[in-house]
């Protein structure tokens, strides 16, 4: 609303600061990535400080500062590496230890609505892991340089959370408030805390700004009656840093620490305090210490909803006390953090449940109940040995509220939007209309301060409630609409990286969704951790079809995920090979679609399926041919999909002896499924040169023991001119078929 007035040196100071920030990732953060991104595992020595050490049921690590790495004999320095190792019990923080290990970096995704774990370990400052053989190397202690300060807070958490487990009503309750109140997520129960995302409310399982504004400003006001306004001050803000360091000074409490410190410096030299000047510093000073925190979702989200408070709230406040003489600033400022924060979760979570909405507006105002009965529990239990009734009382009853609140709404399925992921013109979309209110909202605001008046039909009653109503929900369903997702208008063929498997997603213009099998032999919770993401980025709720080619590991373990009961994806139908003969796997796959409610077919040589303008030819397997479970692979089903001028060939994994039999029916195709992952023994030159195809797709892993894809297949398929794309090298590969062909690759 004041840009206009930006004196010359301001400006010069914004830019000054630009041009700072550039030259500081350029020279300060960009050595830290010295070896760029390592795919393959490089032998290195490593030695630096230990910060932090986690001993976890399932590996152990350790996080070194300050850190040397010599590889090939020379040295680079990189701030933030994770050690994992099995034995930690003889290191403490402050030890400088020197290790040898194998460096690498970590995982980009590999298909698109994966989660990104090399962007989330950037955004916490760290670059590298190096995975330590203790049976061979063991880490040697160069010097100690012991922390009290931070050894005493170790202590005290393990002891707090010690009091919670043995105090509390429930090693549940102990769990849940252990990550309320300490940041600590050990005991946190996996069903509740996938309950609470589903229902939008994850966010009371961390520690926020509410909990270290509520214990700060608790603090600063009872002693400011006491000792007076500088000493509250001192001992408000010495108390809330302690707290922040004794909960692992997370995102939201670095920023919470950060704007309260300055708050108490206004009250402390006698300045009035400004919000948006405290998060502007705060963000300052965060990406200063760690630049790219900009690449976590928390940090993000927590910044826009107090941005949203800064800027949004104001606008929707006057409005309701406009129309209703009432602020209502509880139940606004939930609908204003909405808004700012909505494009933000969808683009990381790709789904959102509306009657979240209702259920912050009952919970958030609980949480400082929640936060001063159960810190209250804690502190009366260890200090005064009593207060064990709070935890075992009113704090469980409060959890068991917010617990069966969130099951109530998920069960019912209500609101539930599954958005996808959203493309960037949508998303500032959605800004360029939040910008638009707030511009509006000070023009009018200024209008009103020189004496301008509203036409008096504005001044009715039943008008302006009227109109407030339509703003606030309006403005909601208008931000809804923008992200909604948009009908394609061209078949996308997605070939997902499943490592040692196979994975093929097409979805046709008039909406329909095939899976052309799901498996893999060496990623583990494949359904859970690459197929349900992939498919919730895509916004797909529902498969029409889902076909087998065979029943193989590695083609269908993520389909028993998926057709099991709780699975929210929507099975139409299931499409098995027509054997003769028993597959006690296609036996239990055609019993767990029996019980999802979905139609099983069997398809064989000379049937086909018609879907939109979309025709698919079943070459194989022969219904009248007797195949064993050791014949699998050849009664692979073999599809020729025809979609206008574009065809396409799925090959499962039969044979070469199989690829003869079915020599004279094969046409020529723009794209080739290669059969068995590329394996020597099939692919012949008889099949290659009778489908010619221009692309060749194959689905294998790196490094995979079996040698996929065999040089002998890859010389095959360039002998016929073929482009080869695989998922080892492009991670996920998509073709899009319209005016024209595009294939792109996921990995660029």
């Amino acid at each position: 609303g004041s840009l206009w007035k930006i004196k010359r040196t301001e400006f010069l100071l914004i830019v000054t600061a630009f041009i700072a920030g550039f030259l500081f990732i350029r020279y300060v953060e960009a050595p830290k990535e010295a070896f760029g991104y390592v795919a393959e595992p490089i032998p290195v020595t490593v030695s630096g400080e230990v910060i932090s050490i986690k001993d976890n049921a399932s590996y152990s690590n350790v996080l070194l500062e300050k850190t040397k790495v010599i590889y090939n004999d020379k040295e680079h320095y990189i701030d933030g590496i994770l050690l994992y190792l099995s034995d930690i019990s003889s290191l403490r923080i402050g030890d400088v230890i020197a290790a040898s290990g194998e460096l690498s970096s970590f995982m980009f995704p590999r298909n698109d609505g994966e989660f990104n774990l090399y962007n989330y370990y950037k955004s916490n400052g760290i670059y590298y892991k190096v995975y330590m053989d203790d049976s061979v190397f063991t880490p040697r202690v160069i010097s100690v340089k012991r922390f009290p300060v931070s050894e005493w807070l170790d202590t005290m958490r393990d002891r707090f959370v010690k009091e919670l487990l043995e105090h509390s009503y429930s090693i549940k309750d102990a769990g849940t408030m252990s990550a309320i109140l300490l940041g600590e997520k050990e005991y946190l129960a996996e069903d509740l805390q996938e309950n609470f995302r589903i229902s939008g409310i994850s966010h009371i399982l961390v520690v926020s700004g509410l909990h270290i504004s509520l214990i700060g400003m608790g603090i600063f006001e009872l002693l400011k009656r006491l000792m007076g306004y500088t000493p509250a001050c001192i001992v408000a803000c010495v108390v809330v840093v302690f707290y922040v360091w004794l909960t692992g000074f997370g995102a939201s409490g670095q920023r919470a620490l950060i704007m309260f410190v300055v708050s108490m410096t206004g009250n402390f030299i006698g300045k009035s305090y400004d919000m948006s000047s405290g998060i502007g510093f705060a963000l300052l000073c965060m990406l200063i210490k760690t630049p790219y925190i900009f690449l976590g979702s928390g940090f993000v989200l927590s910044f826009l909803s107090v941005l949203a408070i800064g800027t949004i709230l104001p606008a929707v406040e006057d409005i309701c006390k406009w129309a209703f003489n009432k602020k209502m600033s509880g139940a606004m400022s939930g609908l204003a953090i909405f808004w700012v924060t909505l494009p933000v979760v969808i683009w990381n979570y790709y789904e959102y449940s509306l009657y979240s909405l209702l259920l912050n507006i009952v919970i958030i105002p609980c949480m400082s109940v929640l936060v001063i009965l159960g810190a209250g529990g804690l502190f009366g239990e260890i200090f005064f040995g009593f207060g064990e009734i709070l935890l075992k009382g009113p704090v469980h009853i409060l959890l068991l509220f917010f617990e069966k609140m969130s099951l109530f709404f998920n069960e019912m399925s209500v609101g539930r939007i599954l958005f996808g992921k959203p493309q960037i013109r949508q998303i500032l979309s959605v800004y360029s209309l939040l910008s638009l209110i707030i511009c509006a909202y000070f023009i009018i605001k200024q209008l009103i301060k020189r004496g301008k008046r509203f036409p008096a039909f504005f001044e009715q009653k039943k008008v302006r409630r009227t109109l407030a109503l339509l703003f606030i929900f309006g403005v909601s369903i208008i931000e809804i609409l923008i992200l909604l997702p948009k009908n394609r208008s061209e078949l996308e063929i997605t070939m997902l990286d499943v490592g040692q498997g196979e994975c093929t997603f097409l979805e046709f213009p008039t909406g329909e969704c095939i899976l052309l099998d799901a498996g893999s032999t060496d990623v583990k919770n494949l359904y859970e951790k690459r197929i349900e993401s992939f498919l919730k980025a895509r916004a797909v709720d529902k498969l029409d079809y889902i076909i087998v080619s065979h029943a193989d590991t590695d083609h269908c373990s993520a389909v028993e995920d998926i057709l099991q009961a709780e699975s929210k994806v929507d099975v139409k139908r299931l499409v098995l090979p027509d054997v003769n003969g028993t597959d006690e796997k296609l036996e239990e796959l055609s019993k767990l679609a029996y019980n999802k409610g979905c139609v099983v077919i069997s398809l064989g040589k000379g049937d086909n399926i018609k879907v939109g303008e979309a025709v698919f030819y079943c070459l194989n397997p022969d219904a009248e041919e007797y195949y064993t479970e050791d014949e699998r692979n050849d009664s692979s089903i073999v599809l020729h999909m025809q979609y206008f001028d574009f065809d396409m060939l799925f090959t499962g994994d039969i044979g070469e002896r199989t690829e003869r039999e079915l020599v004279a029916y094969l046409k020529k195709c723009e794209v080739l499924k290669v059969a068995h992952h590329g394996s020597k023994y099939s692919n012949s030159q008889l099949l290659l040169e009778r489908v010619c195809p221009g692309l060749a797709l194959i689905s294998c892993s790196e490094d995979n023991s079996y040698g996929h894809p065999h040089k002998e297949t890859l010389k095959r398929l360039e002998a016929v001119g073929c482009k080869i794309m695989t998922t080892a090298e492009s991670g996920a590969v998509k073709i899009r078929i319209g005016k024209k062909i595009e294939v792109y690759g996921f990995v660029k």
